[in-house]
């Protein structure tokens, strides 16, 4: 198929080793790299661009075999973390390099047009220190693309940028992608970068898969405590503290037999309970304001569990710490999860 198809990949970077890894990316979409550290994402995102040389398996880029290539050979787009950018060259300079790389005539009037494609032209000939974090990940993902590149490797795109500039970003390069029509692989460690910006995820952990799939498959799924806490679950608990909750109380937990690994499900799972619900009793330790409303910490027979109500609820008379409450728990809303880790402090 045209755009990268992996197969089979293993590799060796110093005492660690990934793989076997399958991976299959279309032209114009992206796949999120996540994992804990060490899981070996990096490791994976050099090999993929010829840094590292494969064990066993096949790398295939637009149809073509390139495992045995050289990084030069490959036509890929690598931007490192730190950008990578010449704190020597100018903007312009930093966006013509890899055009001069191919040689050929001058070619000023392709850089000038790429420049002014991504906003950059006022900035021609500032130095990279000069740009803001924003700017300079708009002159990485520019260089990155001068070249047309038929596969681009990211390793943590847009970092500590405000959330302003973040989402302008994700924008931008969503389009950019889908305009090139070239497939790319990114590194990441915030999740909104890889909800936002990817069409699948691989769950990386000590260098094997754990998941492959859409993002909404992993939001639903989520087959590990990383994995539920990178997918925004609050709750998280081991399956020795599910049973301390099966004890309090059949009302709360109707799921089954206590599952082995733990769970996970997210605030909204829970709701004070009306008259004549029942419920399991429970008391209010923190409260805490969100976008998405008030969070109340509450404890059930020595577990502590993250509750949302609506913005609305401050209004109404929401419980105050120390407050005696009932609560009910959708069942239907509880994921089970292989392994929960360590337990979450909610």
């Amino acid at each position: 198929m045209s755009g990268l198809e992996v197969s089979g990949l293993t590799g060796v970077r110093g005492p660690f080793a990934v793989g076997p890894i399958d991976l299959e990316v279309p032209p114009g979409e992206a796949v999120a790299l996540i994992g804990p550290s060490g899981a070996g994402k990096t490791t994976l995102l050099r090999l993929l661009a010829g840094f590292l040389a494969a064990r066993t398996g096949t790398i295939r880029i637009d149809d073509r075999d390139r495992t045995a290539s050289a990084p030069e050979e490959r036509s890929t787009g690598y931007v490192p973390q730190g950008l990578g950018l010449f704190p020597h060259r100018s903007v312009k300079s930093n966006v013509a390099y890899p055009l001069e790389l191919r040689g050929g005539p001058n070619r000023s009037g392709e850089v000038d047009e790429i420049l002014a494609r991504w906003g950059l032209s006022e900035h021609a000939d500032a130095m990279p220190d000069r740009l803001s974090g924003g700017e300079q990940q708009r002159v990485a993902m520019a260089r990155a693309l001068a070249a047309h590149p038929r596969l681009l490797l990211w390793d943590e795109p847009l970092g500590p940028l405000d959330l302003v500039t973040r989402d302008q970003l994700l924008g931008t390069i969503r389009r950019a992608l889908t305009e090139e029509r070239v497939p790319m692989v990114l590194v990441t460690h915030d999740p909104e970068t890889a909800f936002s910006l990817a069409d699948r995820i691989l769950l990386l952990d000590r260098g094997r898969s754990l998941f492959s799939g859409t993002a909404p498959e992993f939001g639903r799924h989520p087959p590990n405590g990383f994995a539920a806490r990178f997918a925004g679950y609050l709750n998280i608990l081991d399956t020795g503290t599910v049973r301390r909750l099966a004890e309090g109380g059949p009302s709360f937990w109707v799921g089954g037999p206590v599952p082995e690994g733990g769970v996970c499900f997210d605030p909204s799972a829970l709701r004070l309970a009306e008259p004549g619900d029942g419920g399991v009793a429970a008391t209010v330790r923190r409260r805490r304001y969100s976008p998405l409303g008030l969070l109340l910490t509450v404890e059930v027979v020595g577990v502590e569990l993250l509750l949302r109500l609506p913005p609305s609820a401050e209004e109404k008379g929401a419980p105050t710490v120390g407050t005696s409450v009932r609560i009910v728990v959708a069942p239907e809303r509880i994921h089970r999860i292989s392994d929960a880790g360590t337990e979450v402090a909610v």
